[in-house]
């Protein structure tokens, strides 16, 4: 069984550059959902059982902190409940609610509220040398470089 969850985005004042004049931006929901910036997972969530997550955000110190990773166990309308896979902490059973998040990388105050996750997957390739890999990438996969 698997969730579908949206995010709430909205956008706040801007100061202009040109002085103390602020500016109210007035943009399309539809332009606040397409915005990807730096440590935020996609406006689409999407989730299900037994997909491998990675924490955005520091939540509860020193169990649940930036980049630790979890298995999402159980799926609810406004919790997910995960376990941790590492660490000292591996095998603990952690609930996570959705958090305003906030990016600095923005030219105006952007908001959006949802859960502090990005699915996320790793691959170990051992190759020999004069061996070749090829990855089909259909869709952009790395969020900078």
């Amino acid at each position: 069984m698997g969730g579908r969850y949206l995010t709430c985005s909205y956008a706040g004042k801007s100061v202009s550059k040109c002085g103390r004049i602020e500016l109210k931006i007035c943009s399309p929901i539809e332009f606040l959902n397409s915005q990807l910036p730096p440590g935020l997972p996609p406006h689409d969530l999407r989730l299900k059982v037994g997909v491998p997550v990675t924490l955005l955000r520091n939540v509860e110190l020193p169990e649940l902190c930036y980049g630790t990773h979890l298995i999402i166990k159980k799926i609810g309308t406004l919790i997910v409940t995960t376990t941790i896979l590492s660490g000292p902490s591996a095998g603990m059973t952690k609930l996570l609610i959705p958090m305003s998040l906030s990016p600095s990388a923005m030219p105006f105050e952007f908001t959006r509220r949802q859960f502090p996750i990005k699915v996320c997957f790793a691959m170990r390739i051992n190759k020999a040398q004069g061996q070749v890999v090829g990855l089909n990438l259909i869709q952009q996969v790395f969020t900078h470089g």
